[in-house]
């Protein structure tokens, strides 16, 4: 037995009398493939995710299906309040209805 092989099975003893010693030691000690991550369920009846840079699609469902745009509109209206510079967004605002 030479010193090199002599080195390795003393080195995995005491690790192996480590990882006996401590689950904490094994859990790190112990190669493991990582966890697949779970894929995103979109529960929306379409969208559509673009790269802005390219314009690109870069995922879609049932994106050709023409839908009311209500949603879409709250959505840029938070998205240009939020832009601008200067919003107080605790300030109220009094609106009244038109006679």
């Amino acid at each position: 037995m030479t010193v090199g092989t002599l080195t390795k099975r003393a080195v995995a003893l005491a690790g192996g009398t480590l990882l006996a010693l401590s689950p904490l030691t094994a859990q790190a000690a112990t190669p493991t493939q990582p966890e697949p991550q779970p894929q995103p369920t979109l529960a929306a009846k379409g969208a559509s995710l673009v790269d802005d840079a390219s314009g690109n699609t870069l995922s879609a469902k049932d994106a050709d299906t023409v839908r009311p745009i209500a949603s879409t509109a709250k959505i840029m209206a938070a998205s240009v309040v939020l832009d601008t510079t200067g919003v107080d967004l605790e300030r109220q605002v009094p609106v009244q209805q038109a006679p």
